[in-house]
């Protein structure tokens, strides 16, 4: 019982790795399309980073 909770973790613990690794992906390109879009909306605003 002790085992297969443990692998049970493992297992659960895995997918939050793969579920954060997947929405990080999702969110670059997310990301990247707005600000593809913005810069075909506006072309003459420039974009400043702090």
């Amino acid at each position: 019982m002790i085992i297969e909770n443990a692998e049970l973790i493992k297992y659960r613990s895995g997918r939050v790795n793969i579920k954060k690794k997947e929405t990080a992906a999702y969110a670059e390109i997310l990301n990247k399309a707005r600000n593809n879009i913005i810069k075909e909306k506006f072309t003459k605003l420039k974009m400043y980073t702090l």
